[in-house]
């Protein structure tokens, strides 16, 4: 009955291949809770030095 079917051939697309997606940083996430304020004073900090709000933060603290 399925004789004159195709055979399935091995996919040529998709998948993982080496070197493929991002690649790895040398970071963690962190979430913490602060005022509204805080957040804005942070974002205006680091858009003012030219760099991300994670930068300023690693910054100051180091």
């Amino acid at each position: 009955m399925f004789e004159d079917a195709p055979k399935k051939q091995k996919p040529t697309h998709g998948g993982k291949r080496p070197k493929a997606g991002r690649k790895p940083r040398n970071t963690v996430r962190l979430e913490v809770r602060i005022s509204p304020e805080a957040k804005e004073e942070i974002f205006r900090r680091s858009e003012q030095a030219g760099e991300t709000p994670g930068e300023l933060i690693d910054r100051v603290i180091r």
